[in-house]
Formats: structure tokens, sequence, C-alpha cells
């Protein structure tokens, strides 16, 4: 039995997780638990995982800054590739332009779960959570790969199915991992990308940052 010392010690160290304020940029019902309870609740070790990011509605730049500084959260050694405006592929007539990058960072966890946060980014800037199929969105988050994880379910499915088809995924990837050889893969990312048809309208490569931007004095 405890003292009465020692139970009012344990009620202040639960008043004190109680009320401490949630990690920023993160919806709030994603927060991001510390990292000794992610290794406790984890499946597995440490992967590297490559997220697919893509924005053709609304300020699609800071879309991705906003995007970017959540996955931060995740992984503050997030690596992010150049920023590519590319055409819309399977869009509805009227479809603006995308802006696409990749985004490669470390997940301690199970795939789906990760799945779970990118949804809740998603709908946190702006994706509403019923839609049109392929219809304009301020987001898109999409996992490439995890670590030599192969999956195949009706809530994902990995290496994405048709990265094989997109240049707007390779392109940018390629800019990270060129020799890269994903599961079930007998080439590497550059020669996936070198395969691909000449397009009509080729991705083209701009000079933004996908950095955070820095506050104001």
């Amino acid at each position: 039995m405890m003292s009465t010392g020692e139970t009012e010690r344990q009620r202040d160290r639960e008043t004190e997780r109680m009320s401490a304020p949630p990690s920023p940029h993160l919806p709030p019902s994603l927060h991001l638990p510390s990292a000794g309870s992610r290794s406790r609740l984890s499946i597995s070790a440490a992967q590297e995982c490559g997220i697919a990011l893509g924005s053709n509605a609304g300020d699609r730049l800071a879309n991705l800054r906003a995007a970017v500084a959540a996955l931060r959260e995740i992984d503050p050694q997030v690596e992010v590739s150049q920023v590519y405006e590319t055409a819309p592929v399977d869009c509805p007539d009227g479809s603006g332009a995308f802006l696409n990058a990749v985004a490669i960072l470390s997940w301690t966890g199970a795939p789906v779960s990760l799945l779970h946060f990118l949804r809740g980014i998603e709908c946190r800037l702006g994706r509403p959570t019923v839609r049109t199929r392929n219809a304009p969105r301020s987001m898109d988050l999409d996992i490439i790969y995890a670590g030599d994880a192969v999956a195949a379910s009706d809530e994902l499915t990995l290496p994405h199915p048709r990265l094989r088809e997109r240049r707007f995924v390779l392109q940018p990837l390629c800019d990270l991992r060129p020799a890269l050889v994903l599961p079930g893969f007998d080439r590497p990312v550059r020669q996936l990308l070198d395969a691909l048809p000449d397009e009509a309208v080729p991705p083209v490569r701009l000079n933004f940052s996908l950095q955070p931007l820095s506050a104001s004095p």
C-alpha cells in the first residue's frame, strides 16, 4: 500500500501528463506518443519509408510545406526531394497541375499505423474524407515503400502498386534514392525512371524549398 505522500506524488504526475500541451502541426487526434512509448507499441524496428506528396488545390506550395512540417514531427531528420510541377493524371477535366515531392523518413511501427497518421494530415490540410475519385485535392500522401515490407490488402499495398508507371513519383524519388531497389523489383529507381515513355507534358523541376519557413523576428 502506498503512503499518503506517494499517492499525492503519483496524482501530481498523472495531472502533469493530462495537462501537457499537444504536439504542434499534427491533427489533434494524431499527436505522437513519446519515443519510448512508440518503441513499446511498435511491432517492428525502425524502417525507412518513402512518402509521395501531391497538391493541386489551394496554395499548393504552402500545402506541401505544411505536410513536411507535420512529417518532421514523426522524424526531425526527414529528407525531402525537389519540387516538381506535373500534369494531372486520371483526374477530372479542368483539374489543375500538381506540385509533387517525395519525403523519406524513419518510422518505428506498423506501416498501416503510418498510413493512419498520413490520412489525418490530409484531413487537417483540407482534404475531405468523402470525395470524388481523383478529384482535385489540397494534399495527397501515399506510402511508396516501407523498408522491405510487402503487403496487399484493401487498405494498403506495398510497394505502391502503380509506382512503376508514375513519373511524378519516380522523378522526385530518384533525387533521393536513385540506386534503391524496392522489394519485388529487379531494377533500381533510376532505371525504372529511365524506362518510362516520354510524356506530352514532362515534369518541371521548380526552385522551391520545402524547408519550414523561418519565423519573423
